[in-house]
């Protein structure tokens, strides 16, 4: 598994010592940091000391426009490789990428697996995060820290906890919810300031604001229907 985060700042110089410091905060492994654009920047980090063993460098992007973290591990690597006319060697970074260049954000329609990703598109200056169908990946996010406003995002709640204006602030109401075994909704956590993203959900984060939506219910998927009971 891997560790990621993101912070996008729009009209001001992004920090990537700021960055680093959310990935910090959640993994001890060296951060692989990327800028797509002055006022974003985007790490990844293995979750264990050693990121040799089972990172490995970037991923070549398929298109030069191609900008992305994630969390992955794809069930359907195989069939997918195939589709976007890949060596069956391709990793789920390189696979990942192909993917995005040819389908952008109807990637989710051809994912299977576990994944939280972050990609950009710089045409449209759009960051579009998602989650996976069960939520094994976490994925948090808040709206707004420092003091012209942004979007940051990381793996885990205690990475955003490290900006200091988000710190680490309780979310009473959120705590005697849990506390009081009371249903809970919405994006809310035990930290003010910081949401998760439910699964099966996308945030696009654009100049004109931050849409979250559901892109996938089990409700929704068609019963399989087979002729005999033997099959």
């Amino acid at each position: 598994m891997r560790a990621i985060a993101g912070l996008w700042s729009p009209g001001t110089p992004a920090s990537r010592d700021a960055c680093s410091s959310v990935l910090g905060a959640i993994a001890p492994a060296p951060a692989i940091i990327r800028q797509p654009a002055p006022d974003l920047v985007l790490a990844s980090s293995d979750y264990h000391l050693n990121p040799v063993a089972s990172f490995g460098p970037p991923p070549r992007p398929s298109s030069p426009a191609t900008a992305f973290v994630a969390d992955l591990r794809i069930d359907n690597h195989g069939d997918l490789t195939i589709e976007l006319g890949l060596p069956s060697t391709a990793s789920d970074d390189e696979v990942f990428a192909a993917a995005w260049t040819r389908w952008n954000v109807r990637i989710l329609d051809h994912l299977i697996g576990g994944f939280a990703f972050a990609c950009w598109d710089p045409g449209s200056r759009t960051l579009f995060l998602a989650r996976d169908h069960t939520g094994e990946r976490p994925l948090h996010f808040t709206r707004s820290f420092g003091p012209g406003g942004g979007f940051a995002f990381a793996s885990m709640p205690h990475g955003l906890c490290a900006l200091p204006s988000v710190g680490c602030r309780i979310n009473v109401q959120h705590a005697a919810h849990f506390l009081t075994a009371l249903d809970r909704r919405g994006t809310d956590t035990f930290f003010e300031g910081v949401e998760a993203l439910p699964p099966a959900h996308w945030i696009k984060v654009s100049p004109a604001g931050v849409e979250v939506r559901r892109y996938w219910h089990p409700i929704e998927v068609p019963a399989i229907r087979y002729r005999r009971d033997s099959e």
